[in-house]
């Protein structure tokens, strides 16, 4: 037996109401923490520098130090490749280490690796730029693109070991600001949503 289209949205509606109002208030409020935050960021750039760079660090010495005890209790290091799995986990406590106890060392490396990827980046989307040209094909926004990673990779080295007081931390701040708005646009249609079944319901 078929279902009626009008049975389809009546089930449509019910697991949409039974989603919507649990969950647009809790997007709304993780997108108003996050723009809060992000703007803070902007104004104390170089505290949510070292913030970025003593999290990495912490993060690299945790998986160093989870790799090295696995290794030790399940006996991996004896195996083929284990030696240099071992040596890797090694120097990511070391590395980890180091970038908890100097985060503004570890900020300007990050910086500096940031600065590289854009230049990397750069190139690549150049070059992408210049074969859409030369196929006929829409190559401008392509072209604009590259030009500001190279741009921004150039000025980043050029300030480099300085740019790492703010670079990190600024751009964890805009990451922070746009993952915000997008919450708060998703709730804000979310909820209009959730208004519009229950006028229908009412009416």
């Amino acid at each position: 037996m078929k279902t009626s289209s009008r049975e389809r949205s009546d089930t449509t509606e019910l697991r949409i109401e039974g989603w919507l109002p649990l969950h647009w208030g809790t997007l709304v409020t993780l997108g108003l923490l996050m723009v809060v935050v992000g703007s803070m960021g902007l104004i104390w750039t170089p505290v949510y520098s070292l913030g970025v760079a003593t999290a990495f660090g912490a993060f690299l010495f945790a998986l160093g130090m989870v790799e090295l005890v696995s290794m030790v209790f399940l006996g991996n290091w004896r195996t083929m490749g284990g030696l240099p799995h071992a040596l890797v986990a090694l120097a990511y406590v070391i590395g980890g280490g180091y970038a908890l106890i100097n985060p503004p060392a570890a900020a300007a490396g990050l910086t500096f690796a940031i600065s590289v990827m854009l230049l990397f980046i750069g190139a690549v989307r150049l070059s992408l730029s210049l074969a859409l040209r030369s196929a006929g094909l829409s190559w401008g926004w392509t072209m604009a693109a590259s030009l500001v990673d190279l741009l921004l990779a150039l000025l980043i080295i050029v300030g480099w070991p300085e740019s790492g007081v703010w670079v990190p931390g600024l751009l964890f701040a805009v990451e922070l600001l746009m993952n915000g708005w997008l919450l708060l646009a998703l709730g804000w249609v979310l909820r209009k949503l959730a208004e519009g079944i229950d006028s229908t319901r009412e009416a």
